[in-house]
């Protein structure tokens, strides 16, 4: 019965250590941002600030206040 315990601890601890290896060396290959990733990011800032200066056209040049 303890060597069964033993066993199933070594086994969980072996597997929690690969686990954790690969999804630390994941993490760093994954960490920097792909270029595509980068000009869709762009391309979003660039829609809010036209989108926020747009706006910002209208409050002025409208109407109704």
């Amino acid at each position: 019965m303890n060597t069964k315990l033993l066993a199933g601890l070594a086994v969980f601890v072996l597997l929690m250590g690969i686990g954790s290896f690969a999804l630390g060396h994941t993490a760093d290959a994954t960490s920097t941002p792909s270029k595509k990733a980068l000009n869709k990011l762009e391309k979003q800032r660039e829609n809010r600030d036209n989108t926020i200066g747009h706006n910002n056209w209208v409050k002025k040049h409208s109407i109704v206040k």
